[in-house]
This record gives structure tokens, C-alpha cells and sequence, in this order.
């Protein structure tokens, strides 16, 4: 099986969306993840980064960014360094 490390950019974009065909990139990838046919790794230090982008460069609440990155990163085909990230 093949392995990918995610980068923040994926994330970012998918919840962004600012740019539609990453967007669809990140959610092909996702689904990918999800069907098995890919490891999708996510360390912990992207995770960081996400959230430091969305906090201090798009200015979204600290309590959205955790909702949305915990609603994301739950789902059982990440494999994230550190499920406890908050």
C-alpha cells in the first residue's frame, strides 16, 4: 500500500476551498484514505501549522479551528501522530 505524508497545504485548502482543483485534490486524496487504498499520515507538526495559519493569517477563532481540525482528523483513515492534539 502506498504511503502519503499530508502536508498543511492540503488541509488548508480543503478547508479553505480558496482554490478550487486543490480543494478537489485534498478531497481525492481524502477519499482515497478513506477507501483503503492509501496510508495517509498527518505528523503532528502539520496539524500546528494548520491551525497557526488559520489563527493568525485568516484570523479564524481559536475555538472554529479546533472544531473543524478535530471534526476532520477524528476520522478513522488518518493516521495522525497524536490523536490528543488539543
Amino acid at each position: 500500500m502506498t504511503t502519503v505524508v499530508a502536508d498543511a497545504n492540503v488541509f488548508l485548502r480543503f478547508i479553505l476551498g480558496d482554490v478550487h482543483s486543490q480543494k478537489m485534490e485534498a478531497e481525492r486524496l481524502f477519499l482515497k484514505a478513506k477507501k483503503g487504498d492509501i496510508t495517509l499520515i498527518v505528523p503532528q507538526i502539520i496539524i500546528f501549522e494548520v491551525e497557526f495559519a488559520l489563527t493568525k493569517y485568516y484570523r479564524f477563532k481559536k475555538s472554529d479551528v479546533i472544531f473543524r481540525l478535530e471534526s476532520l482528523l477524528s476520522a478513522d483513515y488518518f493516521d495522525v501522530d497524536k490523536k490528543k492534539f488539543f
